[in-house]
């Protein structure tokens, strides 16, 4: 059973190009422990090619409160991920769970020392990676110390990185390979028959450029609105 440390995860929907620069986010875990496997909110446009993803030492800045750590030249694990196991993602809603990262080797990690999780593909604006991001106000929900997003536009090299310190990637570290999700489902029972009569016209579709799909919706209160549950849609 794989067990999860640090991570950061959200219904967030912002993200960044990891295109033909670095990304990175550093974190800091709390306890030793091991890590073999991480889960990237990742997800490609167009046809890049694999993705390098790498686990380095950090180096410190110290001139911010609190200093900034990025990551130096140092690998301490790493991993090649094809591109045909990467979700397709065309538009700017972000609906995959994450990729699953196996490590080349199982990395030890020491409590309270700063690490940089790096990715890098080179591409183009039409043939990229995005890892999901978030921005103020979403940082509860991240389990380590101090982290911050990373890019560089020189090779990923020491004192090459530059920071953002208003948001940080989506990531989690863990030791076993996580498994997937899963979903069930079972009948319903006790099946009470019943009718309704609905009114109401659709007396024209406005301009179809922007309708892109119209029905109807129903519920127990006596207006439903088009963001109840129970809906029927039609396309145009």
């Amino acid at each position: 059973m794989a067990t999860r440390y640090e991570h950061y995860i959200t219904d967030a929907t912002g993200s960044d190009g990891v295109v033909t620069y670095w990304q990175a986010q550093t974190f800091t875990p709390q306890t030793n422990h091991t890590i073999t496997h991480l889960t990237l909110r990742v997800y490609k446009w167009g046809s890049p090619g694999d993705l390098t993803v790498q686990i380095r030492n950090t180096y410190t800045w110290p001139a911010g409160s609190p200093p900034t750590f990025w990551p130096d030249d140092t690998i301490l694990a790493s991993a090649i991920v094809p591109a045909a196991s990467i979700p397709q993602q065309a538009g700017p809603t972000v609906n995959n769970p994450g990729i699953v990262v196996a490590l080349d080797v199982p990395l030890d990690v020491i409590a309270l020392t700063h690490y940089a999780i790096v990715l890098h593909k080179g591409g183009d604006s039409s043939n990229q990676y995005r890892w999901v991001l978030a921005f103020p106000g979403y940082y509860s929900e991240a389990s380590y110390l101090l982290g911050t997003l990373c890019y560089s536009y020189s090779g990923g090299g020491y004192e090459n990185w530059s920071a953002t310190g208003n948001k940080d990637f989506m990531f989690e570290e863990w030791n076993g390979e996580p498994s997937p999700s899963s979903v069930t489902t079972q009948a319903v029972s006790d099946i009470v028959q019943t009718t309704a009569t609905g009114n109401g016209d659709i007396i024209s579709l406005g301009d179809s450029a922007y309708v892109y799909q119209y029905g109807h919706c129903w519920g127990e209160s006596e207006n439903p609105t088009v963001g109840s549950t129970n809906t029927v849609w039609k396309g145009v």
